[in-house]
């Protein structure tokens, strides 16, 4: 779960390359830390144009910005 503008954001991290670095913990990611990355957004609608779901993905990540202490 990711958090943009106050806002938490579920997302699947689709960068396999990325996830493999982290788990093998060649990258420390804490909570507060930021992302700058291409995610796809998909929305699914109603019949009345309400927004019935909105999922993202996480395409890429270019970069790790850590939290400022």
């Amino acid at each position: 779960e990711f958090r943009h503008a106050d806002k938490p954001i579920p997302a699947k991290i689709a960068d396999l390359e990325w996830l493999q670095k982290l788990q093998k913990g060649e990258i420390s990611f804490r909570s507060g830390d930021a992302l700058r990355a291409m995610v796809e957004t998909e929305t699914k609608y109603g019949s009345d144009r309400e927004v019935l779901a909105t999922h993202y993905k996480i395409l890429k990540v270019h970069e790790l910005i850590p939290r400022k202490e």
